[in-house]
């Protein structure tokens, strides 16, 4: 082996003096005049030839030659650098690395806590996914060979826990807000930090919105109905809340609707109350009146409990639902489909002959769902609620798809939310917070663009200038408008009597506070006492 002694030795008789001489390959050896010869073996000698002769004053003779084998030294083991600590996410992976020396072959073996690992052979060490199990255990590696064993240093492994994407967890906004006054948005989410925030207006990211909260200052009647979202990040995901509406409070409110074939008006203002006047056959002005009509504005009972405000007011074919400000809704007036989402069918709302005046009724959701908004149409309402999804009840052409005396969230995909809904006698239209415009119902002049069965809220195909988003919709009787960002109104559906444009070579439709209508170009009848264009008093 390299580095140890080699010694050769011979044995010869005869007379003496002997003398010696050995030979490498044939060669003297200067030294090599002795019985032996001793030299440190390097790996240079490995299959020389050695050989000596041995001579006296009678003669000489050789030795046969014998041939060295050098094998190279064994160096132990030693470690050059030890595996270090690890820290990493649970479901991460974690890899060990020893550098070691020594002379091959270097056999490796990991151990966790003590206890050899089975199958971990290698200079490195991987666990494929650590866990959260894997906390604080101790690995160290064992390097050996012929010539010895060393064992590493014990390093710790630490897992803390994998990073969670963020779950909004409230998204507290105000009910209101006065003209020229501040209204902050904050929302709460939970997640692992650091949580980053962008909010949008009506879907268009806010510059500079980035915090956990963002305040509309000095607002104006342009910022009436506006959404607001915010999306959360951080290095899991993201989310993204659904819209919350501003209002503009108090903001007075005029809600037109068709009874049979005159109309029903109510008036929201922010000192007088809830004002209705118009057609009452069925009790849906929600007041006692007279059983036919009612032509002088009269003032609605309150009848919410304490606190609670009138947000918004929609009057349907014969019935009537309000919006309240804890994010209930209530009804009265006519309930033969289920109007009143509570239920029942079948109950009339007109005052019984006693007169005593029936309540409204408050539809029945889900605990825990607050709505923003609600429209009434022919036999059936549509609600929007906080999370930005829709709610029907009532006749078919509600969206549920059949007639339904509860409320019933209606049919779309399930990433859709939606920011503004708006109902008609026959169609109802909703604003998601991409600027899509839905739609359903049994109005084709409206709905001929839609994407889905009629009766199911799908996307309608407007043809609108390039770049521009709608940003709140209107639907009427037999044709719809929509807004967009630009401020430029589009109206498409039936044009009688140019209900889509602004033309006005046709009688217009006038409403008189005081009176229930004044003209009509197809029902005449309907209201003879009044001249045909001479306003109310």
């Amino acid at each position: 082996m390299s580095g140890q002694t080699v010694q050769f030795s011979v044995q010869a008789t005869g007379t003496g003096p002997l003398r010696y001489q050995w030979m490498r390959n044939g060669t003297q050896i200067d030294s090599g005049t002795a019985a032996s010869l001793s030299f440190p073996a390097t790996l240079q000698d490995d299959g020389a030839r050695y050989s000596v002769r041995v001579s006296n004053s009678a003669g000489a003779v050789n030795s046969n030659e014998a041939v060295l084998r050098v094998t190279p030294s064994v160096v132990p083991p030693s470690i050059v650098k030890s595996p270090a600590a690890l820290q990493v996410q649970a479901g991460q992976p974690a890899q060990f690395v020893v550098e070691a020396a020594g002379s091959a072959q270097l056999v490796y073996q990991w151990l966790r806590n003590g206890v050899a690992i089975n199958g971990a052979t290698s200079s490195t060490y991987t666990l494929a996914e650590a866990q959260p199990e894997d906390n604080g255990a101790s690995f160290t590696v064992s390097v050996s060979n012929a010539a010895g064993a060393v064992s590493s240093t014990s390093v710790t492994l630490t897992v803390t826990p994998a990073p969670v994407a963020p779950v909004i967890a409230a998204l507290n906004a105000p009910s209101s807000v006065s003209a020229g006054g501040s209204a902050t948005f904050t929302v709460t989410a939970n997640g692992t930090g650091p949580l980053q925030y962008q909010w949008f207006e009506n879907g268009v990211a806010i510059e500079g919105a980035t915090g956990a909260s963002h305040t509309v200052v000095n607002a104006s009647v342009q910022d009436h109905l506006k959404a607001y979202s915010v999306a959360v990040v951080n290095a899991a995901g993201s989310t993204r809340s659904a819209p919350a509406i501003l209002r503009l409070a108090p903001v007075p409110e005029v809600n037109v609707g068709r009874t049979g074939c005159c109309y029903v008006a109510f008036a929201r203002g922010p000192v007088a109350g809830l004002f209705s006047w118009g057609q009452n056959v069925n009790g849906q002005l929600g007041r006692l009146a007279d059983d036919t009509e009612a032509i002088t504005p009269g003032l609605v009972p309150s009848w919410l409990p304490s606190g609670v405000e009138i947000r918004q007011v929609s009057v349907g074919h014969l019935h009537t639902a309000v919006l309240a400000s804890d994010g209930s809704v209530w009804s009265w007036g006519a309930n033969v489909t289920g109007e009143y989402g509570n239920g029942t069918v079948a109950i009339s709302g007109l005052p019984p002959a006693d007169g005593t005046l029936q309540p409204p009724v408050k539809a029945v959701f889900p605990s825990g769902t607050v709505l923003r908004a609600v429209g009434a149409g022919d036999r059936y309402s549509v609600a929007l609620d906080s999370a930005g999804q829709l709610w029907a009840w009532g006749a078919v052409h509600s969206g549920v798809g059949s007639s339904s005396a509860t409320p019933t969230k209606l049919n779309v995909p399930a990433e859709v939310r939606f920011t503004a809904v708006s109902v008609s006698e026959t169609f109802a239209l909703a604003l998601d917070t991409t600027g899509r415009v839905w739609g359903w119902g049994v109005e084709p002049a409206v709905l001929a663009t839609r994407t889905g069965p009629n009766l199911q809220p799908s996307v309608l195909n407007l043809t609108l200038p390039a770049g521009r988003k709608v940003v709140s919709v209107f639907a009427g009787v037999m044709r719809a408008v929509a807004v967009t960002d630009d401020g430029n109104a589009y109206a498409w559906g039936d044009n009688t009597w140019g209900r889509s444009g602004p033309t006005a070579s046709h009688p217009p439709l006038s409403m008189f506070p005081g009176c229930c209508w004044t003209w009509h170009p197809v029902w005449p009848w309907c209201k003879q006492q009044q001249a045909a264009t001479t306003p109310c008093s």
